[in-house]
């Protein structure tokens, strides 16, 4: 054998031994999934990570927790730094400004040759939250409105009509809600209170139920300087100041009147917060949901998620796309919303499944949660919500601590809002 050719027979050689050697050394993609929340959601989080493992053992998904209180900080600095993960939970307050900054990857490519996925199943606004410039970034996740959470307990105590019947019946208004709250809410004979009536409820709901809005169609001008809006903003803060039916921030500060402790009968909450509820109150008493309140305008809750997107510097986005698909899938929201009851569904096929609505635990009135389809709305967020909502923060907090009536907040927020809205793009 001549010298070129044993050298030929060594390359071969080494070339299969090499190929071998890369072949042996593959494994599963490792993606890492960015999220927020307390330490039962994050259980929750994990359960759902080890099912998508089991059914595609070719990735492996790591979760990177961060605390609430310091999450979208810490977000937006590893966007910035350019050391993000491969998948993110995006707040939906936040998700038009950064989206814009072009820090996500469009998945339009991976949807339009995906045999497996069905856009038709799901419902719009989810999709449309997700979706800008004509793109779509992800797949919305803990999406949901505001529902009334009711001590059943002390209504019936109380002898008062049942929020959840009065709806049924075509009565539960803010009317009746509000004389509820008074007769709910008891003091001493020395004036202290020892139950409130009520917690309270979002302005987006009170405003839009009035007749009212927050900001007009091109976010352009603040709106609240009508009529109608200056008439929800005075009865929320009549809640507390005028009526008494809503605890101080002093008292709200000291944790001693809040939903689990049984001292307040009524709570506007998010629906994603029932299994925090549940685990809260210990069974101490009973309790239950019921939609907002109706007002002159009709019945309104804020409705909205937030967005499983990806990074656009990713290596491995055809891993990434497979698991936000997993996570807001069908399967996993008949777990999630159907028997965890974290949120409300973004398919069609489970809000239409019977077993969507089987309750083993309270809350029992799951219709409330289907209802919220049919009346919530879509909040007013777009790419400079986080500066003009700052303002509305200021203005209704000098409200709610007495300062200010509602004309003298919306004078004070108007202005403020407008600059915030018009200020130069950056």
């Amino acid at each position: 054998m001549t010298r070129a050719r044993i050298h030929l027979l060594v390359s071969a050689v080494l070339v299969v031994l090499l190929s071998g050697c890369a072949r042996q050394q593959k494994g599963p993609v490792t993606i890492r999934y960015m999220a927020w929340g307390n330490a039962q959601h994050l259980r929750v989080e994990q359960q759902i990570i080890d099912n998508f493992e089991k059914e595609h053992p070719n990735i492996k998904v790591k979760l990177f927790a961060v605390p609430d209180s310091a999450y979208h900080q810490k977000q937006q600095i590893m966007l910035a730094s350019r050391t993000a993960p491969d998948v993110m939970k995006v707040e939906l307050h936040y998700f038009p400004a950064l989206v814009r900054k072009g820090y996500f990857r469009p998945i339009n490519d991976f949807v339009e040759s995906d045999p497996t996925l069905d856009l038709d199943d799901y419902f719009p606004q989810p999709l449309d939250e997700c979706s800008y410039n004509g793109k779509l970034y992800g797949f919305n996740i803990a999406f949901g409105g505001q529902v009334l959470y009711y001590n059943k307990d002390l209504f019936r105590k109380a002898g008062i009509p049942d929020p959840y019947e009065q709806w049924k019946a075509g009565k539960w208004t803010w009317t009746e809600y509000l004389d509820a709250a008074k007769k709910l809410t008891i003091r001493d004979k020395n004036g202290r209170t020892l139950q409130y009536g009520t917690l309270m409820p979002h302005h987006w709901t009170v405003i839009w139920s009035f007749g009212g809005e927050l900001v007009s169609p091109d976010y352009k001008r603040c709106v609240l300087d009508s009529p109608e809006s200056i008439r929800a903003l005075q009865f929320m803060k009549d809640l507390r100041w005028k009526y008494r039916v809503n605890p101080t921030p002093a008292e709200g500060a000291m944790s001693a009147f809040n939903f689990n402790s049984g001292r307040v009968a009524m709570y506007f909450g998010w629906s994603g917060q029932t299994p925090v509820i549940l685990e809260g109150c210990k069974g101490a008493f009973e309790w239950d949901i019921a939609p907002v309140p109706a007002g002159p305008a009709g019945r309104f809750t804020p409705l909205k998620g937030n967005v499983m997107a990806i990074y656009i510097e990713s290596k491995h986005p055809r891993e990434a796309y497979e698991f936000i698909k997993y996570v807001t899938s069908a399967k996993s929201e008949m777990f999630i919303c159907g028997k965890l009851r974290r949120w409300i569904t973004t398919h069609k096929s489970v809000y239409n499944d019977p077993e969507y609505l089987v309750a083993h635990t309270p809350p029992y009135h799951t219709d409330v949660f289907r209802g919220e389809m049919e009346y919530g709305k879509r909040p007013p967020i777009n790419e400079r919500f986080i500066q003009w909502n700052t303002e509305l923060a200021v203005g209704l907090s000098r409200m709610w601590t007495g300062e200010l009536d509602a004309k003298e907040a919306v004078a004070f927020m108007k202005p403020r809002i407008e600059r915030a809205l018009n200020e130069e793009d950056w």
